[in-house]
């Protein structure tokens, strides 16, 4: 499945049999976020409801993708919960504008399907807030793969748990110390700058 193709959002996901091994192998492909949401996967959780839950851990969508391009799971067969129109119309006044269009998308889903009751205007601006950093934690998570390599995953974790733009600047100091130890003081202040303009004021 291409990467940049998604079910439907009522699809009902499963894991396929690379995700079966992953979750009874003692060696591990997959770090504790992305295990602990394929171990969800249950043949009972839609697309959405499995990206709601991933949500809670950073970067819904990109977990979710990676989990589907790297053939951990899968949908079941053409199986729903029930017919959903395939065009969805979004109504710009049922969402504060500035909501990116994965967010809306996945917030009308969730509604329609009854998987969100309520959605109180502190958790959107909490989603908002963490899709708006999103760049800045890319970099980051690079910059800091590309220089410590396997031994990057704890501060890997670090960056993804931060949700706000006051946590990852908390991180932000952690990874200048480290390309300051590994590349010097040029590149340290190099890599701050870069990531602080990314961040939104």
């Amino acid at each position: 499945m291409s990467p940049s193709v998604n079910p439907p959002a009522n699809a009902l996901m499963v894991k396929t049999a690379k995700g079966i091994a992953e979750v009874s192998s003692a060696d591990h492909l997959l770090g504790p976020r992305l295990r602990t949401i394929l171990l969800m996967v249950d043949g009972k959780l839609t697309f959405a409801e499995l990206a709601a839950r991933a949500a809670t851990f950073g970067n819904a969508p990109a977990i979710v993708a990676h989990l589907l391009s790297e053939g951990f799971i899968e949908p079941q067969g053409t199986a729903a919960r029930e017919p959903q129109p395939r065009t969805i119309h979004l109504q710009p006044s049922s969402l504060e504008t500035g909501t990116d269009e994965a967010t809306r998308h996945l917030v009308t889903e969730l509604t329609r399907s009854g998987n969100l009751l309520t959605l109180r205007g502190d958790s959107l601006a909490s989603m908002r807030e963490n899709e708006a950093i999103n760049p800045a934690k890319f970099f980051m998570r690079e910059t800091i793969s590309r220089l410590l390599g396997n031994g990057a995953v704890g501060v890997l974790d670090a960056i993804n748990l931060a949700t706000t733009r006051e946590k990852l600047l908390a991180e932000l100091s952690a990874c200048c110390d480290i390309v300051r130890d590994l590349k010097g003081t040029d590149e340290a202040d190099n890599f701050r700058i870069s990531v602080l303009a990314l961040l939104p004021e």
